[in-house]
């Protein structure tokens, strides 16, 4: 993945110090599509819609498309596009996306007013418990959709609706849907009638008739309906054996069937009716048969019942047998009637079967009810059934003026709602009914709609349908708004990472960096983004660096704690040690004040502030001399008590170490070559140095190590190459 050819011979100079040549390894892969890098002139559109957080894509050029790179950010966004062609689409949820063709020429402002998309209106069409509507055709607005059970996407609007199925009438109904409305309804389809005809059946005797065994009619009779095809038709009389005959009824057509009992109908009886009262009125098995008295004759055996009725009388009626060839005489005593109070009716009929009627409190039973004693004045009238909200009214009754009233029950439920995460605000039907988690009764069944709102997390709505008698619960979790960076614009801050500014890596963004310069000839240090909270970050890594004589390892740790657009602040240390050759060793600590300044993510300039102090070892210890060290020749030197020796140390530097401390400006600049490599340069110089380091830092003399300079220059440097993963 190195472009540069500078910047790979740095990188092969630098595995090849350390002989880890053939230590990388692949390249790695990456699904989404990577924006080519803006060449050339640029400039900056900020991007705004109206409602605002709308994803933004864009695109350069004429061949690709904007989408190709996935989503540059939520309105408003302000984006660095190359001049000429330039494409930008917005989209957001519930609204129609819109797309501009720009040809920029200089920084500028673009704003989309986004139209919100029609919502479909949802029918959901079910068969109800009897099952006749499973699996029939549905045609919406004349085209077939499918079949039941099913739910289907229509505009709003109204629609008419045809379901058809092999045996049954065909059923058609008009729906009025609204934007967004979920619509359940349960269809029920009837059998188609089989083809019929009719009978008419004559007797020479009367009778009852029956067809197939039920009885129809009393004969002469016309019977309807009756499907095509065989039956048998009888006509039965008391005493008498039943007339049977086996009849073919063509569809649409009247089969006359006539019933001859001849002689065998002999031995009826007869009826004499005598009431106390005159002129009363005698009925016979509710026939009314004359004012009394009354006689009926040829009256077939069996039993019967006799009623008298005048007026100011109570009717009076009784049970009277009649034998065959019997004269039967009944007389009947009528009472005089208590004079009437006045009465009231009401009759209350339900919607739903086996509701309970109950008039000022008191139950008169199931539905339906109808009753003629009740006193004229005003009632209260309740009709309830349990899942059902109850039907109240009040009624006025006055006499011989019936009232009727249907009480058309509405089913309730109840609903438990919840969220993830809680506290969300709840809305059903556009009334508010509080935070999740919360409960509600008395819902009406049916459909409803119901909103969750919270603050950072994307509104919600939806349908909920709602069953009578039945607790429903309705839980939903709620999409997060976006804040944080897109995938785009983190790989845009990776391509700018630096370990040398004060802004830290994103959290997981690694930089290796390898160098050479003076004093240390080679350098290579590893840093990782631990910890980013605007404004504050955290980095931390091991460096390893020397100037041959002496090597040296050390951790690191890099403190953000000002971010302000492209400026910076921060503070870094660094820890470590190392050893050396003939018993050197060294350690040693950085502390280091950063103040940089971000081009994008192109370059990033940095001035540094740096303290150090350190402490030094140039000869082995008595241990190390006995295992075999060899010291140098200035050690040997001290012990004779050599004046040069003297000269050089200011005491033994055998038993003794030798520490200082400096402090140092910088200042350095990292430009990014592509996406995952950057160079680097940094200078650093010891300002007054007879000041700021009055005690010269020995292992920088020659003297002491031969890979420093004769004159220790008090300015130092490094540059090399980075990568970004």
């Amino acid at each position: 993945m190195i472009r540069s050819r500078s910047a790979a011979a740095l990188l092969c100079f630098g595995f090849a110090i350390l002989g880890n040549t053939s230590g990388l390894g692949g390249t790695a892969a990456f699904a989404q599509q990577v924006r080519p890098p803006v060449k050339g002139r640029s400039h900056r559109v900020k991007v705004d819609s109206s409602p605002q957080q709308a994803a933004v894509y864009w695109s350069a050029g004429s061949t690709a498309q904007p989408k190709d790179y996935g989503i540059a950010g939520y309105t408003p966004l302000t984006l660095k596009v190359p001049r000429g062609a330039v494409t930008i689409v917005v989209e957001l949820q519930g609204f129609k996306p819109q797309q501009k063709a720009l040809d920029i020429k200089k920084s500028q402002t673009v704003s989309f007013t986004l139209e919100r998309a029609p919502a479909v209106a949802k029918l959901d069409l079910q068969s109800t418990s009897d099952g006749t509507g499973a699996g029939a055709d549905v045609t919406i607005d004349g085209v077939p959709r499918g079949t039941i059970p099913n739910m289907f996407e229509v505009a709003a609007g109204r629609h008419q609706v045809e379901v058809r199925k092999a045996g049954f009438k065909p059923w058609s109904q008009w729906f009025d849907l609204a934007e967004g409305e979920h619509h359940t309804h349960d269809v029920t389809l009837d059998r188609a009638e089989a083809p019929t005809g009719a009978l008419l059946v004559t007797s020479d005797a009367g009778g009852d008739v029956y067809v197939d065994g039920v009885r129809k009619d009393v004969a002469p009779a016309i019977i309807t309906g009756v499907p095509a095809g065989d039956h048998v038709i009888e006509v039965r009389k008391d005493g008498v054996p039943p007339w049977r005959q086996n009849v073919t009824v063509p569809s649409g057509q009247q089969v006359k069937v006539s019933a001859v009992f001849g002689a065998a109908a002999a031995g009826n009886g007869s009826l004499r009716v005598i009431a106390s009262e005159p002129d009363a009125q005698i009925f016979v098995d509710g026939e009314d048969k004359g004012r009394s008295p009354a006689s009926v004759a040829s009256i077939r055996p069996g039993d019967h019942i006799v009623e008298a009725r005048k007026a100011k009388f109570k009717a009076v009626q009784q049970t009277v047998h009649v034998a065959a060839n019997d004269n039967a005489i009944v007389q009947l005593k009528l009472e005089i009637a208590p004079p009437d109070r006045p009465r009231a009716a009401l009759k209350v009929q339900s919607t739903v079967p086996n509701a309970e009627v109950f008039v000022d409190g008191s139950s008169l039973g199931r539905a339906p009810v109808d009753r003629n004693d009740l006193d004229p004045g005003k009632h209260y009238v309740v009709v309830h059934r349990d899942g059902y909200t109850d039907f109240k009214r009040e009624v006025v009754l006055v006499e011989n003026q019936p009232v009727a009233l249907v009480a058309d029950l509405s089913a309730t439920g109840s609903v438990r709602i919840l969220s993830t995460p809680e506290g969300a605000e709840v809305r059903v039907d556009g009334e508010l009914v509080g935070k999740t988690p919360v409960s509600r009764d008395q819902i009406p069944a049916g459909d409803h709609v119901i909103e969750f709102r919270l603050k950072g997390y994307f509104d919600h709505k939806e349908p909920m349908k709602i069953e009578g008698g039945r607790e429903k619960v309705f839980s939903v979790d709620l999409k997060l708004i976006p804040t944080g960076p897109t995938p785009e614009q983190v790989a845009k801050r990776k391509g700018g990472m630096s370990s040398f500014g004060a802004k830290v890596n994103p959290v997981g963004g690694v930089t290796a960096d390898f160098g050479t310069g003076y004093p240390y000839y080679f350098m290579a240090r590893l840093t990782v983004g631990a910890f980013n909270v605007k404004p504050l970050g955290l980095d931390l890594g091991v460096e390893f660096q020397t100037f041959f004589e002496m090597y040296d390892l050390s951790l690191h740790a890099r403190l953000q704690l000002v971010e302000a657009g492209p400026l910076a602040l921060g503070v870094k240390a660094n820890l470590g040690g190392g050893g050396g050759t003939n018993g050197r060793d060294t350690y040693f600590i950085d502390l280091i004040g950063i103040a940089s300044l971000a081009f994008s993510d192109v370059a990033t300039v940095s001035a540094t502030v740096r303290y150090s102090g350190w402490t030094d070892r140039f000869c082995p210890s008595a241990a190390q001399v006995a295992n075999g060290v060899t010291p140098e020749q200035y050690c040997k030197d001290w012990t004779a008590g050599n004046p040069s020796a003297t000269a050089l140390f200011d005491k033994d530097p055998n038993n003794n170490r030798f520490g200082g401390n400096r402090f140092y400006l910088g200042i350095g600049a990292t430009a990014a070559i592509d996406r995952y490599t950057s160079l680097f340069l940094q200078l650093e110089l010891i300002p007054a140095p007879d000041t700021f380091s009055p005690e010269p830092r020995k292992a920088f003399d020659s003297r002491y190590n031969g890979a420093m300079l004769g004159k220790d220059p008090f300015i130092y440097g490094a540059a090399g190459v980075s990568l970004k993963f």
